[in-house]
């Protein structure tokens, strides 16, 4: 805790001593959390993942058949009896239930209807089969065989996101599945004809009691009996034209009890058949495999839910599905082709779909049925400005001006068009792509490149200390808002620490209390203000963390200086005598301070003149610390009469606005600090009680790390350099060494890195940094490296121990004088010991009284958290040693910062020096920060890819020190926040990456 220093306030008096004494009493009592609760572990619970759907089918497995979830739960064959029978009955399980429908219309009224389907068997605790897509002649023609869903989908990974097995009728039912498809019932050997009763979701509201017609029985060699759904499965019963049913409805006429009252209603009396030999017959929906002839009109609270962002079926089961690797890679050659380039580019897509449209024309010419191009390009340019109003001007989504088009449209004129246009289009007849993947791959790949996969952007962020984890929960948040958009997730991060468990977590400790429990002790102790630590308030709200008021007191003590005879008699004072001079009593002074009770014998007349004298002495100075104090504040409101400049330091405003005889050259560090941000500490911390979190840092580590694949989180591993991929030098690689029980393993590498967040301190970035510019072969790529490193060489550390005890030695020797905090310094500037965990004199040492948990009454006895100790705990006293470093703030690194984080009004056209931000009506007006031209350390392309690929990785930089403001909690979330938000997610403007190049 070096800065704090020379604090002792002298029992006898002289006026000048007092007003000095007073100044640093004010400047140590308001800087006491800047210096006492500022560490940041360089280094900084794995995710429980729970799954609505799993625990359910696990309440459900009576029911269901679905046994317990392990590594092969969702592998197809565990749900029927073997290979594809000629008859599906032969084939399902007996204890297990399923569902299934009917295909509707087109291929992307299909993929609505089998998502549904799949969100239904969520609610019903059923095993969905999903069915072929029918090639109508409209979309594909005819002479080819069905689609299977697997076919375009990657249905593995749908089982796997969904954590649910999904089957397709391949895998139950033969038929002639790669023969030229025929929707009448398939003549194949093997296969009979079977009755299947099913439920007409559309029959019960159609006026001509009519089941929407369908291909895919008589595919199957089904024939179906519909029995219409209840009533009160309509969606909206107040308005009986509308044909949609609801989820509910459906999902409980699938239970025993809904389903009786289904088949109890009139209306079960309707049912019917496509077959004329069974219109009059009643076949029951059948239990084991319930099925609807269409659930296409399905919702849950509207109709017509997917064109809503809060449709359900979409945002739980939608937004997993992905195309299937073939098709990715076949839609992927032809853009890089289209584009003529290796990285693909971000482009809006248009889809013109003409030839089955013209049959509405009704003999009008084309011209005048359709729109013409110019008014596709006039949607064009709304949807830039609306990427441009989201994501920013600068950005990369709000610079897309790539388009391509795809359409049915057979006409050269109207290709030339698109062409004229500055539009791109892939000439599937110059591609062959019919004779070389079949008719049905031109239209399907036409539907993967409107929205191809878009591969993950690997994220390694380095340091899992605050910095780190947050810039790992905000890139998880921006994934979420992309699912939320339909658009996948974005960013794969993977997250390096070197120690064995997450770092702000690392160095606390469980200490045993009552009972057998046991409790957390952070290490360093963490508290912070709303006011100042803003950012970090509000990400803690956001991910439930609970936080508390800590209303911390001080005492004020200081070490005796050895007389000329005790000095000459020991080289070291084991047990120092210690003398407390003052006591605060919190609140921003409101509960003032009080007088440390002084031993005295009652009985002795003698003593009560020097209990007088020290009476008298307390008062008068008391009333010298209350207006030194008063005056202290005043001088820090935000006003132009006292504004210092912004590379002023301490020092030198005290000696501008103070008299000099008022003026101690001690407590270094924080007299170099510049003088404006020590003021608005002192400002916007005032009458504003601390926090800390109720279930400690444990609980902020935990939650912040919730988000994240535990696969994806790299513990014991150290980083030995950043180099360039080698299979694609526009990303990096991380080299690490593995370590067990302190021992490197082995090492490693992970490959295809687009962004490196470097969340260490400083001074460790700067060696990784320096291997990855060595390994840089042109020079003027590695020269934006060289200028980040150079940055990072302005922030100065100083090395803190921190030791958690059971001494109470460490603190005032009289209990009654004992606060939260005692601050103990030395009046001599010589060692008191050379115990290799003490710190030299012109330290202060702080002794925190911990509470370990809200339960902490109940520890066996009181733990003492120790920061620099002058003179030792007693060794069987020990419960731990922490040696930990932070950031201090100097002029030097104050101006470093510019190229970090700035003004935004400075990241414009015109680069202006910063000037001191005082309104005309001499407040300060705070800025809104923006990136600095170091941040990225790469030149963005004007082609940048959709994954926000640069010709380089870019290298980011956030932690304590990397933000406006002294070294705290703050700079953490805050720069790692802007980081995420306004660099790797939104784009870094063109200026800042043009002068990083420089």
């Amino acid at each position: 805790m070096q800065g704090v220093q020379a604090l002792p306030f002298r029992q006898t008096w002289t006026g000048r001593r007092f007003l000095l004494d007073s100044i640093k009493y004010i400047v140590a009592a308001c800087t006491i959390t800047i210096c006492a609760f500022t560490f940041i572990s360089p280094h900084g619970s794995q995710r429980v993942y729970y799954d609505p759907a799993i625990a359910a089918s696990g309440l459900q497995t009576a029911q269901t058949g679905i046994p317990a979830f392990d590594s092969s739960v969702l592998d197809s064959r565990r749900y029927v009896k073997g290979p594809a029978a000629g008859r599906f009955r032969e084939n399902l399980r007996d204890d297990v239930k399923y569902i299934t429908a009917w295909n509707f219309a087109g291929m992307t009224n299909e993929f609505m209807v089998y998502i549904n389907l799949i969100f239904l068997a969520y609610m019903s605790h059923r095993i969905p089969i999903l069915p072929p897509f029918i090639p109508s002649a409209s979309h594909i023609g005819h002479g080819v065989p069905v689609i299977q869903f697997s076919d375009v989908y990657d249905l593995p990974r749908l089982r796997d996101a969904l954590n649910w097995p999904l089957l397709e009728w391949s895998d139950i039912k033969k038929a002639k599945y790669n023969d030229a498809f025929d929707s009448r019932a398939s003549d194949m050997e093997g296969v009979d004809k079977e009755v299947l009763g099913c439920w007409g979701a559309q029959q019960a509201f159609d006026k001509n009691n009519r089941p929407t017609p369908a291909s895919t029985p008589g595919f199957l060699n089904l024939e179906i009996i519909y029995t219409p759904v209840p009533f009160f499965a309509k969606l909206q019963p107040k308005y009986p034209p509308d044909t949609h049913v609801s989820f509910s409805g459906l999902a409980s006429i699938l239970q025993p009890a809904g389903r009786a009252e289904a088949l109890a209603a009139p209306s079960a009396k309707n049912h019917t058949s496509f077959i004329p030999r069974l219109k009059d017959q009643f076949h029951p929906p059948d239990e084991q495999l319930a099925c609807f002839d269409n659930l296409y009109f399905v919702g849950s609270k509207d109709t017509f839910e997917w064109e809503e962002r809060h449709a359900p079926a979409w945002n739980l089961v939608g937004t997993e599905a992905r195309f299937n690797p073939k098709l990715d890679d076949l839609a992927s050659s032809y853009l890089k082709k289209v584009f003529g380039r290796d990285e693909i580019p971000l482009y809006i897509a248009v889809h013109i779909r003409r030839t089955d449209f013209k049959n509405w024309c009704r003999g009008a010419a084309i011209q005048d049925c359709f729109a013409p191009l110019s008014t596709y390009g006039e949607k064009v340019k709304e949807v830039q400005e609306e990427l441009r109003q989201e994501y920013g001007p600068a950005s990369l989504r709000g610079t897309v001006k790539e388009v391509l088009v795809s359409s049915d449209e057979d006409d050269p004129e109207f290709w030339k068009d698109v062409r004229e246009l500055g539009w791109n289009y892939v000439d599937h007849d110059a591609m062959g792509t019919v004779q070389n993947h079949g008719l049905c791959e031109e239209m399907v790949g036409d539907d993967t490149m409107k929205s191809p996969t878009v591969s993950p952007v690997k994220v390694a962020i380095i340091g899992s200390g605050l910095a780190g984890l947050s810039a790992a929960y905000y890139l998880c948040k921006e994934n979420q808002k992309r699912l939320q958009r339909g658009e996948g997730a974005l960013f794969e991060v993977h997250l390096f620490e070197k120690a064995a468990t997450l770092g702000m977590d690392s160095a606390s400790i469980s200490v045993p209390v009552k009972d057998g429990k046991v409790a957390r002790v952070d290490v360093p102790m963490r508290s912070f203000q709303e006011a100042y630590y803003s950012n970090l308030v509000k990400l803690y709200r956001e991910i439930g963390v609970v936080f508390r008021p800590a209303h911390f007191t001080y005492s004020f003590s200081t070490i005796r200086t050895p007389t000329k005879a005790e000095s000459t008699t020991t080289t070291t004072m084991e047990r120092p005598q210690l003398t407390t001079t003052l006591l605060y009593n919190g609140r921003s002074g409101l509960k003032g301070v009080s007088r440390p009770i002084t031993p005295s014998n009652p009985g002795c007349v003698r003593n009560t003149l020097p209990l007088l004298a020290q009476l008298a002495t307390f008062v008068i100075s008391t009333f010298f610390l209350l207006i030194n104090y008063l005056r202290l504040l005043f001088l820090s409101i935000p006003h132009r009469i006292w504004a210092p400049s912004q590379t002023e330091r301490l020092d030198e405003w005290m000696r501008r606005t103070t008299p000099k005889s008022w003026i101690s050259p001690t407590m270094e560090d924080v007299w170099t600090m510049p003088v404006e941000e020590v003021l608005d500490y002192i400002y916007l911390g005032l009458f504003t009680p601390n926090y800390v979190a109720l279930q400690g840092v444990q609980d902020v580590v935990a939650r912040l790390a919730a988000p994240l694949d535990p696969h994806h989180i790299h513990l014991s591993s150290t980083i030995t350099s950043i180099t360039p991929d080698p299979s694609n030098p526009t990303q990096a690689s991380v080299h690490f060494t593995r370590s067990c029980e302190g021992n490197p393993v082995n090492g490693e590498a992970i490959h295809g890195f687009s962004h490196v967040i470097i969340a260490t301190q400083a001074n460790q970035a700067i060696p990784i940094l320096k291997t990855y510019a060595e390994s840089i072969t042109s020079e003027p790529s590695a020269r934006p490296i060289r200028n980040l490193i150079r940055c990072l060489s302005n922030f100065e550390y100083r090395k803190n121990v921190v030791v958690n005890h059971t001494d109470s030695s460490l603190s005032p020797p009289n209990a009654s004088d004992r606060r939260i905090l005692n601050f103990i310094s030395s009046e001599s500037r010589s060692p008191l010991t050379t115990n290799s965990i003490c710190v030299p004199p012109n330290f202060a040492m702080a002794t925190h009284v911990v509470s370990p948990s809200p339960s902490a009454a109940t520890s066996t006895q009181t733990i003492y958290q120790t920061t620099n100790p002058l003179f030792p705990p007693c060794p069987s006293s020990i419960l731990s040693v922490a040696w930990m470093e932070r950031a201090i703030l100097t002029v030097s690194s104050k101006l470093a910062l510019r190229d970090l984080f700035c003004d935004a009004a400075e990241t414009g056209s015109d680069v202006t020096k910063s000037a001191p931000c005082w309104s005309w009506l001499g407040l300060k007006q705070r800025k809104r920060k923006a990136l600095g031209p170091l941040q990225g350390a790469s030149i963005a392309r004007p082609n940048s890819r959709a994954d926000g690929g640069t010709e380089r990785p870019q290298i980011w930089a956030c932690g304590s020190y990397a933000f406006e403001g002294i070294p705290l909690l703050e700079g953490c979330v805050a720069s790692a926040r802007l980081v995420v938000q306004e660099g790797i997610a939104g784009g870094i403007s063109s200026r800042s990456s043009q002068i990083s190049s420089q």
